[in-house]
């Protein structure tokens, strides 16, 4: 290891010495400042170690493992930087760094409860701090390589650069309402906890939601597919926790306005924290290594990972056992259409998407108990949560009935609901429950409008719901054709005409085809990418996205063929083989002229040909005289679309070798095309949610 993983090692020493002595001022309830300096200790070891790696990366230094794996001299600053946490050893001290530094933040506002406080968000540290012990980026290699393999061309992108800190600083952002939760809950003060803890749940949202997002963004502009969202085990781990927090945001509105919920909000702290650390158990436990584009090999701390889940839950568990009776016992919901139960119901819903979306993930484990895993399909989570949209749209317009709307109001909102809906069923969408979606959207936001004007909840109920009919739209009716182009030749879909002009190898950059696109007499040029990373032998498609106000064209390439396909076939005499629709014989040689002379020889390779009742001979010459070796090409079939050469002959075996070119093949391109309708309404309402989510954070409490 390099002496820079030795600050790993100090910083483990001093987080365990705080907390030590943070416990210490619990049991002798006396305040000593010891706990709190090993803390900054801790925190400035981590710092530094964080700093030194980046100077290692910086510095091109390949001798550590780490850096040989994620670098390369051809990168530019930028991805220079982000390859920092391009792997789990870099990502686990980012989420240290940031946790640590999190919690100075914490240990201000903790005042009497410094000590308690303290000592359970140590708790966390030290989990994190010693999986980074057993995963350090410190690893040193037996010998320095010249250069490093390289950053995975897929992350060499800026969506890509900026996703993991969004995310790793919503995860260590959510440990602080997860401690506020169980120290409140420790001191019979349970009432206090949207207090403490709403802004920090409302920034832990914010963050993993723009890192939800961004990951999305980087999805649909890089990998192809034409998609944002794949359903892939690892890209839910985060979505679960996600959808908790937003379950609980919901409780503590609850809890704030009818004094009720104060078990459950707790049980929903410990459900999002437990399954922030579910996540990274699936992600470096290679659990799922079989069944996700994400997931990492076995590193190797599986046990580990499930020690510190379940510890971290049992905690959560025995708090909440051991205080029940303390918890304030609040209101009683009045289930039936009143506010609170509408709210309740919200949660209900939500506590619901998010055991869908666990049960689809963890198929695999859970399948595996009982024999061989398995992976559910797409169709179970959407089929799981269309339903859950369905109801959540509902909640959304019924909410608004609670304040006094004018019946002309509401028909109004009826009649353009109906009839989105209606020229929604024309165009296009057949399905009752798609109908009904789309129905309820436009009615709840309408509704929504009248009642909160420009207010906050306006805003991110309303980004909800667009998103929501984006979705929609955007993979329920998206239209995807395979066009196959040869170059110059035009195809023709709907009122698109495609065609393939040229393959481009710049000198610098990378390989794209320039297609042409005509729309009646526009056209413009499309260049979708198809290069080769040298240095992992990995074929990189990039797509081409041309937004249009109602649709993205999306052009992705699949394949480039840029010459006739060639093949060699091996003969003995006498030997048949099939090609290409053809049985062809080799019947033997033919020598011409005085092949022993020094001056060289010429010999005809004596071939039959048949198809079907047809029967024809083709002889190709081979030749070697005082000009060289000559090869003669010889047509196979009568339409001079297949032609054979003789490669070479084996005189020891007496076998032929003759090469098969298809000559009728045009360069050509394979190309994915598809029409994907309103998915812009994905990325403006995913903007909407989240702005109007930081203006939450900082709402006066």
């Amino acid at each position: 290891m390099a002496l820079s993983g030795y600050t790993i090692h100090l910083s483990i020493f001093f987080i365990l010495l705080s907390t030590i002595f943070y416990f210490l001022n619990l049991v002798k309830k006396k305040q000593s400042n010891l706990g709190r300096d090993f803390y900054y200790f801790s925190t400035l070891l981590i710092l530094i170690s964080f700093l030194l790696l980046s100077y290692h990366f910086l510095s091109r230094d390949f001798k550590l493992a780490y850096v040989n794996a994620y670098s390369s001299r051809d990168l530019s600053l930028l991805y220079t930087i982000s390859a920092l946490w391009a792997g789990q050893e870099g990502k686990g001290l980012l989420w240290a760094l940031l946790s640590l530094i999190l919690g100075l933040f914490l240990m201000k506002n903790l005042k009497e409860n410094e000590n308690l406080g303290m000592f359970l968000y140590n708790l966390q540290i030290i989990s994190l701090l010693i999986l980074l012990f057993f995963q350090s980026p410190f690893k040193l290699l037996p010998q320095t390589p010249m250069d490093g393999n390289g950053l995975n061309p897929l992350l060499i992108n800026p969506w890509m650069a900026i996703h993991p800190p969004f995310m790793f600083l919503g995860y260590a952002a959510y440990g602080i309402p997860f401690v506020w939760a169980l120290i409140l809950a420790l001191n019979g003060s349970s009432k206090d906890f949207y207090i403490r803890s709403y802004k920090w749940v409302i920034f832990s949202w914010v963050t993993m939601g723009i890192g939800i997002i961004l990951g999305g963004f980087w999805a649909y502009e890089t990998l192809g597919w034409g998609g944002f969202w794949g359903w892939d085990p690892v890209e839910n781990a985060s979505l679960i926790p996600w959808l908790l927090m937003t379950a609980l945001i919901h409780g503590l509105v609850l809890q704030r306005k009818y004094k009720i919920f104060y078990k459950s909000n707790f049980i929903l702290s410990v459900l999002s924290f437990f399954f922030i650390l579910y996540g990274t158990f699936l992600t470096r436990s290679g659990i799922l290594q079989d069944f996700s584009v994400h997931s990492f090999v076995d590193l190797g701390i599986k046990g580990l990972l499930i020690f510190i889940m379940l510890f971290f839950l049992l905690l959560g568990v025995f708090v909440f056992i051991f205080k029940f009776k303390t918890f304030p016992k609040g209101e009683k919901i009045e289930f039936f259409f009143t506010k609170s139960s509408l709210l309740f119901y919200s949660v209900l819903i939500l506590i619901i998407s998010s055991f869908f979306v666990f049960l689809g993930t963890s198929s695999p484990i859970l399948t595996g108990i009982f024999g061989k895993p398995a992976k559910v399909g797409n169709d179970f989570y959407i089929n799981t949560n269309l339903p859950v949209a369905l109801i959540i749209l509902l909640l959304l317009s019924f909410y608004t009935f609670f304040k006094e709307l004018k019946k002309k109001t509401i028909f109004l909102a009826f009649i353009i609901a109906f009839h989105f809906a209606a020229i929604s069923f024309l165009l296009s969408v057949k399905n009752p429950i798609h109908i009904l979606l789309i129905f309820f959207a436009i009615f709840s936001i309408i509704l929504q409008y009248h009642n909160y004007k420009f207010k906050k909840v306006f805003f991110i109920h309303s980004g909800v719901v667009i998103f929501l009919l984006g979705s929609l739209y955007s993979t329920g009716y998206d239209k995807n054709y395979k066009l196959k182009l040869n170059q110059g030749e035009p195809i023709k879909i709907e009122n698109l005409t495609f065609k393939f002009l040229d393959f481009k190898f710049p000198p610098k950059g990378k390989s794209y085809a320039e297609i042409e696109i005509t729309k009646g007499k526009k056209s413009f040029i499309a260049k979708p990418k198809l290069w080769q990373n040298q240095k992992m032998n990995q074929l990189v498609a990039n797509p081409d996205i041309k937004v249009k106000p109602f649709y993205d064209l999306y052009l992705a390439l699949e394949q480039y063929n840029p010459q006739p396909s060639e093949e060699i076939v091996e003969f003995e005499k006498g030997e048949k083989k099939e090609i290409e629709g053809f049985e062809i014989k080799f019947n033997g040689f033919q020598f011409k002229g005085e092949h022993q002379r020094e001056m060289g020889f010429e010999v005809a390779c004596l071939f039959e040909v048949k198809k079907g009742e047809r029967v024809w001979n083709f002889s190709p010459i081979f030749s070697l005289s005082e000009r060289g070796l000559n090869k003669f090409e010889e047509i196979i079939d009568e339409g001079g679309k297949i032609k054979g050469t003789i490669e070479r002959i084996d005189a020891t075996t007496k076998k032929v070798f003759l090469k098969i070119r298809k000559t009728e093949i045009k360069p050509y391109v394979i190309l994915s095309v598809m029409k994907i309708p309103f998915i812009i309404l994905d990325w403006l309402s995913s903007i909407l949610i989240i702005v109007t989510g930081i203006l939450l954070h900082f709402k006066k409490i």
